[in-house]
């Protein structure tokens, strides 16, 4: 039955009392679209209209009077609780019960609109396909932090069925933050990014079965900083094409079955206070092919440490062996239990397999104990 108020009410809790779903509710006569979230109520007389709490897409909403109500206007950043659209985060890890999580995901995703803020609490979520999350949007989890220095945490995000990419960072300037990603071995891709200026902060990213983060075509000016990329196939893939200027910063790229960090088409990448530890086969790979350039890379204050075919490996699988000459400088890094390989004078887990590389290496200390 229709609520029966004149203008506002206040809901202590959506699910359950004091949930932390709650709060003031405001008449919005001229809102006549349907009510597809959990943060609003129908009203009217055969006309369908809402109490909300003052968010309405990319909207707010201020009450006035009954006669007299002010016209919603638009906002450039809204934040909304993923709780508010129906995002339960139940999942139990250890027996696989809980809700899917997935669709309500994306409606609050889609709610928030461009600039928007989803906030997610330290819960445990399922996930059975993937997630797109769109341009200068924002999703963002809180309580107990997820990346390099603070985990294992919270909010834990968990793919149970087979799905190529976990989350889609589409277009540009979208950021995900504070959130522990398990793909399972259900996805190829954990991350995977299109386009431009996205930046993924304080996350730990997990079980991509090709690679954790993989920078697609066009990944200009991207960001990673504090995160912990482990047991995936490659850590860091950056295999699009035309992408230039990163940063990688205080990342540990460890335990991934090939790579730490591939990269077959860069120009001008940072790797700032990170770690490569224990992987399959290199620490970072980079390879040139035909038509695209690797470089201008940049190791500074890094640790390259026991991985299993090198710290580093870097090759030309170009036809055209003195195409796209690059420039590596490795800074203020350091090179402990060494896999394999050599560069002239440096004889500790540095293969340089192409001589259209240009090193530069810099107070680097190679070799030795912790």
């Amino acid at each position: 039955s229709p609520i029966q108020l004149s203008s506002t009410f206040t809901a202590k809790g959506l699910f359950a009392i004091n949930d932390g779903l709650g709060g003031k509710f405001y008449y919005y006569p001229s809102d006549t679209s349907a009510t597809n979230e959990t943060d609003s109520f129908a009203w009217g007389n055969g006309r369908l209209r809402r109490f909300n709490e003052g968010f309405t897409g990319t909207r707010l909403s201020i009450y006035g009077t009954s006669t007299n109500y002010a016209s919603s206007f638009l906002v450039n950043k809204l934040m909304v609780d993923a709780r508010n659209y129906g995002v339960r985060g139940d999942y139990d890890p250890n027996t696989g019960s809980g809700t899917d999580d997935t669709a309500a995901l994306q409606l609050a995703i889609n709610n928030a609109g461009t600039g928007g803020i989803v906030l997610l609490p330290t819960l445990n979520y399922k996930l059975t396909g993937p997630i797109s999350i769109p341009a200068t949007t924002k999703v963002i989890g809180y309580g107990h932090a997820s990346g390099y220095n603070a985990w294992p945490g919270g909010p834990n995000i968990y793919w149970t069925s087979d799905t190529p990419v976990g989350i889609y960072m589409t277009n540009r300037s979208s950021v995900i933050e504070n959130l522990a990603l398990f793909g399972g071995g259900h996805l190829s891709n954990v991350v995977e990014t299109l386009n431009e200026y996205h930046q993924i902060n304080n996350c730990q990213i997990l079980g991509g079965t090709h690679a954790g983060v993989r920078w697609g075509d066009y990944a200009n000016n991207m960001v990673i900083y504090n995160c912990d990329i482990s047991h995936n196939g490659t850590g860091i893939l950056a295999d699009g094409v035309s992408s230039t200027t990163s940063q990688i910063w205080l990342t540990r790229m460890h335990y991934n079955t090939n790579y730490g960090f591939y990269g077959s088409s860069y120009l001008n990448l940072t790797f700032l206070g990170c770690t490569f530890e224990a992987n399959g086969l290199q620490g970072a790979a980079l390879v040139k092919q035909d038509g695209l350039t690797m470089d201008g890379v940049y190791f500074c204050n890094t640790w390259f440490e026991n991985n299993r075919g090198g710290n580093m490996i870097t090759t030309n699988i170009s036809s055209t062996p003195t195409a796209n000459v690059g420039t590596v400088v490795i800074d203020k890094c350091r090179w402990t239990e060494i896999g394999i390989g050599v560069v002239p004078g440096y004889t500790n887990g540095f293969s340089k397999l192409s001589s259209t590389y240009q090193f530069q290496v810099k107070s680097t200390v190679f070799g030795g104990p912790y």
